[in-house]
C-alpha cells in the first residue's frame, strides 16, 4: 500500500530520514504533536554578502498536513535537520533556514516529499547559539563594601545606618538561597471542561523555601498557550494559592518535595492552543537562586 501510494523514491528517502532521526537537530523545537518537517540534502547554489540560495529536500514526516501559509499553527511544527548539517557553517543558520521555510508558505500533505526546493536564506540574522550557563549567585567579597543609600528608613532601626545596612546586605548574601522547580508534571484526567494534573515541586537550592506564612504565599498560576513556553500570548485560566490551613508543610527544606493535584477549567483550549502551562509565583522569589525554572507544561488532547 505504501509503495503504491508514494512510490519507491519516497520510500527510500523516508527510510533514510528515520535512520537519521535520532541524530537530527531539534534546536528549540516544540513537543511533537503531529506536525513535523524533515530537511535533508541541503546544498548552496548561490551566495552573496547578505543571502544564500539553497536547494534542499523537505518531507512531511508527521501525521498531520502542514500548511505554512497559516501562521496560527507554525508554533506547533517541528523542523528537523539531518546530522550532516552539523559538519559545515550552515549549522549556525538553522534558525534562519526555518524562518525562510515558513516565509515560503510551503504546503505538504502527511507523507509528501518536496525535492529540490529552492530557498533564499538571510545571513544577516543572528545565528542561534547555545547559551552559556548562568553563574551561581556569588557572596559579597570581604574586600568589597556595599553602597550606602540615602534612605532614612534604615536609621529607624537604631545605631549607625551604614553599619546596619552593611549587616542587612551581608546577612542576605551569606544566607543560602532556595530554588524551587517543577520536578514532574502529569496530566491525570481531561475532559471537555476540566483537566486534573499532579505536580511534583522540589526545592533544589541550599536554603529553605517558605510555602506559606503571614507575608509569603506560594501561588501556582495556570495558562493556555499555543507553545509550551510562557509568552505574552498565553491566556490565564486560574490557579491556586497555598494557605496555612490546607495541611501542606509550611516550608520546603533543601531536597524536599511537595506533591499535590490541581484541577483547572480548560474551556479556553482550542485546536491550536493546547499547551497547559503552570507557573510558580511567590514574593520570596527575590531570594531565589534561579528564577528561570519556575514553569512546566503539558500538551492537552
Amino acid at each position: 500500500m505504501f509503495r503504491a501510494v508514494f512510490g519507491i523514491p519516497f520510500l527510500l528517502f523516508f527510510i533514510s530520514l528515520l535512520a537519521n532521526e535520532a541524530g537530527a537537530q531539534h534546536f528549540d523545537n516544540p513537543p511533537y504533536s503531529g506536525y513535523r518537517l524533515q530537511i535533508a540534502n541541503v546544498h548552496i547554489l548561490k551566495e552573496d554578502d547578505n543571502y544564500l540560495k539553497l536547494s534542499m529536500d523537505v518531507a512531511n514526516t508527521g501525521r498531520q498536513n502542514v500548511d505554512l501559509k497559516r501562521q496560527d499553527n507554525r508554533h506547533w511544527i517541528q523542523v528537523l535537520f539531518t546530522p550532516d548539517m552539523d559538519e559545515g557553517r550552515l549549522k549556525l543558520l538553522k534558525s534562519n533556514i526555518r524562518e525562510a521555510l515558513f516565509e515560503k508558505g510551503l504546503t505538504l500533505k502527511a507523507g509528501q516529499l518536496k525535492r529540490g526546493l529552492n530557498l533564499r536564506v538571510s545571513k544577516l540574522r543572528k545565528p542561534v547559539l547555545p547559551t552559556e550557563p548562568k553563574p551561581a549567585l556569588a557572596t559579597n567579597p570581604a574586600s568589597e563594601k556595599p553602597p550606602i543609600p540615602t534612605d532614612d528608613s534604615v536609621s529607624e532601626k537604631g545605631g549607625n545606618s551604614s553599619q546596619l545596612l552593611q549587616q542587612d546586605i551581608t546577612g542576605t548574601l551569606d544566607e543560602p538561597c532556595p530554588d524551587i522547580a517543577f520536578l514532574h508534571l502529569y496530566l491525570k484526567k481531561e475532559d471537555d471542561r476540566y483537566a486534573s494534573l499532579e505536580y511534583h515541586i522540589q526545592n533544589q537550592g541550599e536554603g529553605n523555601f517558605i510555602i506559606t506564612d503571614d507575608t509569603d504565599k506560594l501561588i501556582i498560576r495556570a495558562f493556555i498557550s499555543g507553545v509550551p513556553k510562557l509568552t505574552r500570548g498565553a491566556i490565564p485560566i486560574g490557579g491556586m494559592t497555598f494557605e496555612k490551613e490546607e495541611g501542606h508543610p509550611r516550608m520546603l527544606r533543601p531536597g524536599e518535595k511537595l506533591i499535590g493535584e490541581i484541577k483547572l477549567d480548560i474551556r479556553k483550549k482550542t485546536r491550536y492552543m493546547k499547551c497547559l502551562i503552570l507557573q510558580l509565583d511567590s514574593d520570596q522569589f527575590v531570594q531565589e537562586c534561579d528564577r528561570t525554572n519556575n514553569t512546566s507544561a503539558v500538551i492537552l488532547r
